[in-house]
């Protein structure tokens, strides 16, 4: 059932973007998202997910991911948790689902932060001058 509903939701993601016309543009390849990232909840009943989409300004052309969240038991209608042009990914959840941790670059270098399940602002954990590559919690929520 859990297989049917991700499918379900992908299905829903894909119909949000561009469609297709005859022949495929480099332009339409760049309007297209991507899912990257899809995390299951502990308890099964909520999804993250990373979208990746392309900020094409005059002076930046790069990737831009942000994190959202689906409640697969009650509406099943994506969230934005994270927002603007700075770049948020591996978003993962606490052993015991009530935390979300991610890495942005949103101080310059790629950092972790926490943010509350309930809802709240993120929080800054870890304050790395090279930036942080991986992380994974222990199993006591660490």
């Amino acid at each position: 059932m859990k297989n049917f509903v991700f499918c379900l939701f992908l299905f829903s993601i894909a119909a949000r973007s561009p469609t297709a016309q005859s022949n495929w543009s480099p332009e339409q390849c760049l309007k297209l998202k991507n899912i990257a990232g899809t995390v299951v909840s502990p308890d099964g009943t909520k999804l993250l997910y990373a979208e990746r989409e392309a900020l094409m300004t005059d002076d930046r052309s790069e990737y831009i991911n942000q994190i959202w969240l689906v409640d697969l038991k009650a509406t099943n209608k994506p969230v934005q948790l994270t927002r603007g042009d700075k770049n948020n990914i591996q978003p993962t959840w606490s052993p015991d689902g009530q935390w979300i941790s991610f890495v942005s670059n949103r101080d310059g270098n790629n950092n972790l932060y926490l943010l509350p399940v309930a809802g709240g602002e993120s929080e800054k954990v870890t304050d790395v001058k090279s930036g942080v590559g991986s992380y994974k919690w222990s199993r006591n929520g660490q």
